[in-house]
């Protein structure tokens, strides 16, 4: 598996993983749980903000005309 489809299935796993985990917490609709997901929210952002850019991968066509 090439490694940009590896790390956009990781991105999509762990986006997944955020999702579900505010989800739950939104249905406690305590002052914990509102914490909790707003921690939750602002993890997400940093993670986004902080993962590497997809490394660039030549076309094989690119490979074959170096």
């Amino acid at each position: 598996m090439p490694a940009n489809s590896s790390n956009a299935a990781e991105a999509v796993l762990i986006d997944l993983s955020f999702a579900l985990a505010e989800i739950a917490l939104s249905d406690l609709k305590t002052e914990h749980a509102i914490r909790a997901a707003a921690r939750i929210r602002s993890a997400m952002t940093e993670i986004r903000l902080l993962a590497p850019a997809q490394p660039y991968e030549p076309e094989p066509d690119e490979i074959a005309a170096a």
